[in-house]
């Protein structure tokens, strides 16, 4: 190779090399500057389990409901605007030690990651506020990582319904709940997942899974660090990247719109048969349906002006002459605060402590209202 070729070959390397510099510091910026949401690195290999080699806090370990913390997990999480340490107990929630018998009063809590306190320390979340207000033990079993009523349903049946309890709480989230249980959504989004989801038509639903081996997704989340994985860990322009594809995936069909108006009887159908079943596995217990608005609810509702949104009326008469009571934070939230954003992290949509303040508050007047025993 000629002087002139190698000249113009480490030239441009060089220019290459300067791109990817510029690049990242250029997504540095945008991260840190909270203009767009994207994860933080970590910039550490460091395994979040002290029990095992798992390389996620949450990952697929349940061979029912898919996504869980392995037993004993600890995770540091870390984001432009908040930097916390995640602990899961001996069953893999993240709460404190729980028996599963024991002869007080408790609620079983179910729910995705605004239930588990996603971006919220542990003493902050609603159901450690609860606890406090109420003075019985609320056992949180959300969990982040794409968790949706159906899974909701198979969290109850096959694990948090074997401690003892009094009455189910669900913290149902419209603004991802429909499309965490849409398969087709989940075939192009979350095809390397092993979830399960309702098909076929109501009332006689089939359950199906994805992915149709957990070992071979367990493996990947706990075998040899991969690229995806180092990039994630190391380059803030790769998670910026990976977050607006993932962004405009999710938005797709939906745009600005509200899952409190915006769903199909068929959506509608699928939620409610996991509700469904949710009430009769809690037999004679009481089970509270807890709504969770986000942002652009509380905006829809506003223009929508004054009136119960269409998912609430839905739920509501779901409700009527069964064990089911609905609470929905709407109204709390729309009266807390002119601008809905002020109750959500700068750089994420999970609440913060702030935020959940406002929902535990709601949520308690809504269960004196009923009259929870």
């Amino acid at each position: 190779m000629s002087r002139q070729a190698v000249f113009t070959v480490v030239a441009i390397g060089l220019a290459g090399v300067l791109v990817l510099v510029l690049l990242e510091l250029g997504a540095i910026v945008i991260v840190e500057s909270d203009l767009i949401p994207a994860p933080v690195p970590r910039y550490t290999l460091e395994r979040a389990s002290s029990l095992g080699p798992s390389q996620s806090f949450w990952a697929d370990l349940d061979p029912h409901f898919g996504v869980w913390h392995a037993p004993g997990a600890r995770f540091r999480h870390v984001k432009s605007c908040f930097d916390l340490e995640y602990h899961a107990n001996a069953h893999g929630a993240r709460d404190p030690e729980r028996e599963k018998l024991a002869s007080d009063a408790r609620v079983v809590v179910l729910g995705d990651s605004m239930t588990e306190g996603y971006g919220a320390s542990r003493g902050d979340r609603f159901t450690d506020l609860l606890e406090q207000r109420f003075s019985r033990p609320f056992l949180n079993f959300g969990t982040s990582g794409d968790f949706g009523p159906t899974q909701y349903h198979l969290m109850y049946r096959h694990l948090a319904s074997e401690f003892t309890h009094d009455a189910v709480l669900i913290g149902l989230l419209p603004a991802n709940d429909f499309r965490d249980d849409d398969i087709e959504f989940g075939r192009r989004i979350y095809a390397d997942r092993y979830r399960p989801y309702w098909i076929g038509a109501a009332p006689d639903f089939e359950l199906v899974y994805v992915r149709e081996s957990l070992e071979a997704e367990a493996t990947l989340e706990r075998g040899e660090v991969g690229p995806r994985k180092l990039l994630r860990t190391f380059s803030y322009a790769f998670n910026l990247i990976e977050h607006v594809q993932r962004a405009r995936a999710r938005s797709e069909g939906r745009g600005f719109s509200s899952a409190y108006y915006d769903f199909s009887e068929y959506e509608l159908a699928r939620m409610l048969h996991s509700l469904r079943l949710i009430a009769q596995d809690a037999g004679d217990r009481p089970v509270v349906i807890v709504m969770i608005p986000v942002v652009s609810d509380v905006e829809r509702h506003r223009a929508e002006g004054e009136g119960v949104p269409p998912l609430t009326r839905a739920l509501q008469s779901f409700a009527e002459g069964t064990n089911v009571r609905v609470i929905d934070l709407m109204p709390t939230f729309d009266a807390a605060d002119p601008d809905p954003a002020s109750f959500s992290h700068t750089c994420d949509g999970h609440w913060t402590a702030e935020g959940h303040r406002v929902a535990a508050e709601g949520i308690a007047q809504g269960l004196e209202a009923i009259g929870l025993p």
